[in-house]
């Protein structure tokens, strides 16, 4: 059986995974619906302000702060090496007190938060789809499960 690290690692190369191919899915696409482009920008935004909260940095970045698809990929990127750099360096235990975009403070562990980060991003990913779907284009295959059988993972 896994340990509670390996599968978070997992979970993390996946995020990076299906992040990096939907943002290249996008821009092959002719977008109609702005709000494509704004729930991906969130879904990678939200990741690197969780992270800079486990780092008890300030937030860079608003949640819904537009991006271009090319920075997002950079971001994404960046977001992933700093997540596994967490996993590595702090205890998954270790408590975090932050204050959420509407000023209300909460403490999580870092364990919570990260699969917090996760489940955000696959809900986030499932929208996409859905509004790609309706526009008439091709969802992108997303299920964790169909990247587990890659040998990348």
């Amino acid at each position: 059986m896994e340990n509670g690290n390996s599968t978070l690692e997992k979970w993390n190369a996946y995020n990076q995974m299906v992040n990096d191919r939907l943002i290249k899915h996008l821009q092959t696409l002719q977008i109609k619906n702005d709000r494509i482009h704004v729930l991906m920008a969130h879904l990678v935004n939200a990741q690197l302000i969780w992270i800079e909260r486990m780092l008890r940095r300030p937030n860079t970045m608003g949640p819904f702060e537009p991006q271009t698809l090319e920075t997002l990929i950079q971001l994404n990127d960046q977001n992933t090496a700093q997540t596994f750099s967490i996993m590595v360096h702090q205890s998954l235990e270790e408590k975090i007190s932050y204050i959420n975009t509407k000023g209300q403070k909460f403490e999580n562990s870092i364990h919570e938060i990260l699969i917090h980060l996760f489940n955000h991003a696959s809900y986030h990913r499932g929208q996409i789809n859905q509004l790609l779907v309706a526009e008439g284009h091709a969802p992108l295959v997303s299920d964790f499960i169909f990247y587990n059988r890659t040998p990348l993972l």
